[in-house]
């Protein structure tokens, strides 16, 4: 290694190492066209850069004809990867095949083969010598006869692929000229620097000609990052036609064919025969319309028959001027429309089913939002009847009782001052009478705006509604099934809703029961037909009346209204003089999932009293006012200490857990949570603790659920008194 002559040759190393890098860089647009054609080109120029590189360095002249061979390994394929690279970029792509590429990698590998045996004939390097040129000691042969048909080769594809990239240029824009200069510049320089290389007759020292194919070499690399050129090729005007599926017809001014692709001669049955030359008319049979319904519709359809096969075309007319603007042909297009058109037909089709279903669905609507309308008059009726009632009932028997009552403690406070005989008999007169306005109007009023007892019980709220229709129609109620379906039905064994909505149906068939049917028995019966429903009927033994003639008035809507609401329905069954039967059936709800209670460790109550002598109570009442007179009442008692005050249901379960009173003292009726539940949670939870319930209603459907529920004893909110109260905390 001459390491003189070695800094000379950096420059060809620097240039092989971008060479590579680049051409790897290329190589990453694959599958893009010339991508992989671009790629193995630079590759092939930097890999014979390397071994001539290094024969520039070096002075043995065994080591420079090994090196010299080598070049031969990438050197002969380069001038056909370039000429390929020509051909796919002037858009022949279909002339590279596989067949092709082995035909024309014959003459490289038998000439590599030759080059690697030339020692024993000599046919590429006749005589081989070591030549001084500047800096270096070049080496030098006499070529053989082989050699000067490879370089004909080579020269041949080289020119070849020129002319068919000039070729491209005709008619291309200003980008694809410009790629394809650069890429003929490509080979023309180094095709130019091998014939005075060769030939010998340069005016330049010969380590210098070899140069030109790191020029080329950057050439390609200024067409990958300057002009797009693997990522952006020019289409060839002749593939486009050909590959179209709408054939196309040029025409010139006396309608003959100028111009055509194989779409329009499939159309035609040409395929086999020349229509160059030929009028349309007589190419396409009549097929198309003449000149003037050219003119007057451009753009019109007309239908192919073949084989009994029937084919719409879309047929597009449009003139064709020269550089004067003067008429010299005619371009035609013909499109197969005919999947088009059975798609519109289709969507057509389509389109009118669609159009009877939205018919057919806005007439389901509006009856729906008729019904709406019909459901929303009865509510307003219903609403309107109720109100109308209850303001009866307050007006009338309700306030002119009150005002006796109100006379009658005048009469009694007036005595009283006079000191006058039968005070006292006046004034408990009073209170008697006021006593029956609470428990029969005002009660009978509350039932008549929502029935709270149903929170409690729905077969006490059943038969305090039964009460409404006596005497004139006798109503009982039961229950059918199970020993245990009664109490599931009739206590908390419904969500309020559905209690609500049986309720709102019996009373309705009651009311229709009493309005029109003239029966003197009624009764309400619940059950369980199935496991997954539950039903209330209500029969009658009146006139009846017929089923299918008879037209639905409010009552029969309402009920029906009631029932859709919690999922259920109404069937009545009736004949004339049969009397009628009710049947609304609900789905059975799931029951709720009972989270786990663990009861709270007992205190000792007896070692508590002892301490101070006093028993704890609590007391929850929704009407702070009652509560104020309970406190008031128990007062004067210091047996009695008040560990707290709440006013509902969820409240006296969280102060029960806190304060663990002797007693509770619990209403009922209250919102949020009723007093039964509460009572179930707290014997629970605090077994020690006793409940005592109360309410402004009273009677056995009362006392029966608070015992039921746990409590110790039930008193009805009239009859509460102090020592009620102690009485029930001693027991």
């Amino acid at each position: 290694m001459d390491w003189h002559a070695f800094r000379y040759t950096i420059p060809f190393y620097i240039g092989v190492a971008l060479l590579l890098i680049l051409g790897a860089t290329a190589w990453r647009y694959r599958p893009a066209p010339t991508a992989t054609l671009t790629a193995l080109l630079v590759w092939g120029i930097g890999t014979w850069s390397i071994p001539y590189a290094l024969g520039l360095g070096s002075t043995d002249l065994d080591l420079k004809t090994w090196l010299s061979k080598t070049e031969y390994l990438s050197i002969t394929f380069v001038s056909l990867i370039w000429f390929a690279l020509a051909v796919a970029y002037s858009g022949h792509d279909e002339w590279i095949t596989r067949k092709r590429i082995a035909l024309f990698s014959i003459v490289p590998l038998i000439t590599l083969v030759l080059v690697f045996t030339n020692e024993l004939h000599h046919l590429i390097w006749e005589h081989i010598s070591l030549e001084p040129s500047g800096p270096f000691l070049l080496w030098k042969a006499d070529y053989g006869a082989v050699f000067w048909v490879y370089a004909a080769y080579a020269y041949g594809l080289a020119l070849t692929g020129i002319f068919l990239l000039l070729r491209s240029m005709v008619g291309a824009t200003r980008l694809f000229q410009i790629q394809a200069a650069s890429l003929i510049g490509t080979a023309l320089i180094p095709l130019f620097g091998n014939l005075l290389y060769v030939s010998g007759l340069t005016p330049f020292p010969r380590y210098l000609i070899s140069l030109t194919f790191l020029f080329a070499g950057m050439g390609l690399v200024w067409l990958l990052f300057r002009s797009q050129f693997v990522t952006l090729l020019p289409i060839a005007r002749t593939w486009v036609l050909d590959t179209m599926a709408d054939g196309v017809l040029v025409l010139d001014e006396r309608d003959r064919i100028v111009d055509t692709n194989p779409a329009a001669r499939r159309l035609a049955d040409w395929e086999s025969r020349p229509l160059i030359g030929r009028p349309v008319q007589e190419a396409f049979a009549g097929l198309l319309p003449a000149r003037p319904e050219w003119e007057r519709q451009p753009v019109q359809e007309i239908v192919l028959t073949k084989e009994g096969r029937a084919t719409v075309l879309e047929m597009r007319s449009s003139p064709v001027y020269d550089a004067k603007s003067q008429p010299r042909g005619r371009v035609v297009i013909l499109r197969d429309i005919t999947v088009r058109k059975e798609a519109e037909r289709v969507l057509q089709r389509g389109r009118d089913e669609l159009e009877r279903l939205v018919e057919e669905r806005t007439g389901e609507l509006k009856a729906a939002a008729s019904e709406l309308q019909e459901s929303r008059y009865r509510l307003v009726n219903t609403q309107e009847q109720v109100r109308k009632e209850v303001a009866q009932q307050l007006h009338g028997p309700v306030q002119n009782r009150l005002l006796v009552v109100r006379h009658q403690l005048n009469d009694a406070l007036e005595a009283l001052k006079e000191r006058k005989p039968g005070a006292t008999e006046s004034v408990e007169k009073s209170l008697a009478l006021l006593e029956e306005i609470v428990s029969r109007e005002l009660r009978a009023a509350m039932q008549r705006l929502h029935p709270s007892l149903i929170r409690i019980n729905l077969h006490a709220a059943l038969d305090e509604l039964a009460k409404r229709f006596e005497p004139k129609v006798t109503v009982t109620v039961r229950a059918e099934g199970s020993p245990a379906t009664p109490e599931r039905l009739w206590r908390d064994g419904l969500p309020e809703q559905l209690r609500l909505a049986i309720y709102r149906v019996t009373e309705e068939a009651l009311t229709n029961v009493l309005k029109h049917s003239g029966a003197a028995t009624a009764e309400v019966v619940l059950g369980q037909p199935t496991a997954e429903t539950i039903s209330v009927t209500i029969r009658d033994d009146g006139k009846g009346f017929n089923a299918v003639t008879m037209k639905a008035g409010y009552g029969s809507q309402a009920m029906q209204d009631y029932s859709r609401a919690e999922g259920g329905s109404v069937t009545f069954t009736s004949r004339p003089g049969k009397g009628t039967a009710v049947i609304a059936t609900f789905p059975t709800p799931r029951p709720a999932a009972a989270s786990p209670q663990a009861a709270q460790p007992a205190q000792d109550h007896a070692a508590r009293e002892a301490a101070n002598g006093q028993k704890t109570l609590l007391v929850v009442d929704d009407q702070p006012d009652f509560c104020a007179y309970v406190l008031e009442m128990l007062k004067p008692y210091t047996d009695v200490r008040i560990a707290g005050v709440g006013h509902d249901g969820d409240e006296a379960v969280r102060l029960a857990a806190k304060h663990h009173p002797d007693a509770v003292l619990m209403d009922v009726e209250m919102p949020r949570r009723d007093g039964i539940s509460a009572t179930r949670e707290i014997r629970a939870l605090h077994p020690e603790t006793k409940v005592i319930l109360m309410s402004a209603q009273h009677g056995e459907a009362f006392s029966r659920d608070a015992l039921a529920a746990g409590a110790t004893e039930f008193i009805a909110k009239r009859d509460i008194s102090a020592a009620r109260v102690r009485k029930a905390m001693g027991e």
